[in-house]
């Protein structure tokens, strides 16, 4: 499956009309493209007691979108529906040489182990997206490491209900806005509530991963294996959906 994360941000005072339109494409998208298996729309999660590295606007809106492969996402970009979504709406979101061209970050990633169960398709779940960066020439032996690592979350841990961990799209037309960091690893996450989320980074699976592979990523703690750096979304459904294909792993 090919992974995308994209980025839009609303012009303030536009959210209402913003949110109606965004789910009026995402129907439109399912009822439309069945190459698209995954297509969740969200804004960030405030509640108490979350923390977003690093904290964003409250007008962004996060798209968590997975399609058959990369040829598919291709076909959406370039869709009838993204189009005449972006000339009809997109004068709501932030942009910077005119409306037909809203500001957006796109993060294209290639799937490299993962598993998603049909309980996603619960709009409450807890989602999270997590950037890590490896350190260099390490790619082969994180992509090993990781294949054990997801399967203990999906064996032991039955309110994980998304666990995905992709790499950057190397390719060299790859269609990532601005150029993906291609040592980064994202993990695209879910549970079933928040307290579920925080037993995961505490249970023993993920910190004996970083106990025995921590050393191939970069640590926000100097000298540390357990501390690696990352940048994380956290999310709040309003739209999309999931077909049958996504369920994956």
């Amino acid at each position: 499956m090919y992974i995308v994360n994209a980025f839009w941000s609303i012009v303030p005072g536009n959210e209402p009309k913003a949110y109606a339109a965004l789910g009026e494409l995402a129907a439109q998208i399912e009822s439309t493209e069945p190459n698209t298996w995954l297509y969740l729309i969200h804004t960030p999660n405030f509640d108490p007691g979350i923390n977003i590295y690093p904290p964003p606007a409250p007008v962004q809106v996060a798209f968590v979108e997975g399609y058959k492969d990369r040829n598919a996402f291709l076909s959406h970009h370039r869709s009838p529906n993204l189009a005449k979504f972006i000339a009809t709406y997109g004068s709501l979101f932030l942009n910077m040489y005119g409306p037909a061209s809203p500001f957006v970050i796109v993060q294209t990633l290639e799937l490299a182990v993962g598993f998603i169960r049909p309980e996603e398709v619960d709009p409450n779940v807890f989602q999270v997206e997590a950037r890590w960066s490896m350190k260099p020439g390490n790619r082969k032996k994180v992509a090993a490491a990781l294949v054990d690592y997801v399967k203990a979350v999906k064996d032991k841990e039955p309110g994980t209900y998304m666990y995905t961990v992709s790499f950057a799209d190397e390719s060299p037309d790859s269609p990532a806005i601005p150029p993906t960091q291609l040592d980064a690893v994202t993990y695209n996450s879910a549970w079933k509530d928040h307290d579920a989320f925080i037993a995961h980074t505490k249970e023993p699976v993920y910190q004996d991963f970083l106990k025995a592979h921590g050393d191939l990523f970069v640590q926000a703690v100097p000298g540390s294996t357990m501390h690696p750096y990352m940048t994380t979304s956290v999310l709040k459904r309003f739209a999309g959906f999931l077909r049958k294909e996504a369920f994956v792993g």
